[in-house]
């Protein structure tokens, strides 16, 4: 069914439970991964996007965040996610290879949805570490079919890449001109969260 109406509200406000972010997916690591902890510029182009949530989630705009190993982008990712939780919306966390596995198998989310499913309903879905794994050629069928689907929803993606823009075009054309319709592209570097800590 496709959904209608605003999916998050700036006057909810809801409390960030531990439930919901058990839900959402990502990982105790990055429950308390916050703005305040980035001293690297693009701390700023994420607390632009993050004043941008009401919109850029109500309009189903993508977003694709990218930059070196350890950069903060799963992070950053985070962050806006737990933004769209706080104003009312769903989020969903996933790593392409564990997608892949998840449709072979058909694992379940939850007793009413199967975590494809999930995917697709999501009011924000993050895609973690796109091109992080040797299983291009398959990936890029499935994350096409899901991001298609979202879009065609007017259901918002972020997809984080140790990739180059060029170089996941080049690994993933169909998912990047879903993207490029309607995205925002941010570039993650200057900082080194291998070293001293994880971006809380």
């Amino acid at each position: 069914m496709k959904p209608l109406g605003y999916r998050v509200h700036q006057n909810l406000k809801r409390r960030l439970t531990d439930d919901l972010l058990i839900k959402m997916g990502c990982g105790r690591f990055y429950w308390d991964a916050s703005i305040g902890k980035i001293k690297a510029p693009y701390g700023d182009s994420l607390s632009a996007l993050c004043e941008r949530v009401l919109s850029v989630v109500n309009e189903g705009s993508s977003v694709l965040i990218y930059g070196p190993p350890y950069s903060g982008k799963t992070c950053a990712a985070v962050i806006f996610g737990k933004r769209v939780l706080k104003y009312g919306g769903s989020v969903f966390f996933v790593q392409p290879h564990k997608l892949l596995t998840a449709i072979m198998k058909n694992e379940a989310y939850d007793d009413d949805l199967s975590i494809l499913e999930r995917c697709e309903t999501a009011h924000l879905l993050i895609l973690d570490a796109v091109g992080d794994k040797a299983t291009i050629r398959q990936e890029e069928y499935h994350l096409e079919n899901v991001v298609r689907a979202r879009r065609d929803n007017l259901l918002s993606t972020v997809v984080t890449t140790p990739m180059s823009v060029e170089e996941f075009g080049d690994a993933y054309p169909a998912v990047a001109r879903l993207i490029a319709g309607s995205g925002t592209v941010m570039h993650v570097c200057g900082q080194d969260w291998a070293h001293g800590g994880v971006a809380r």
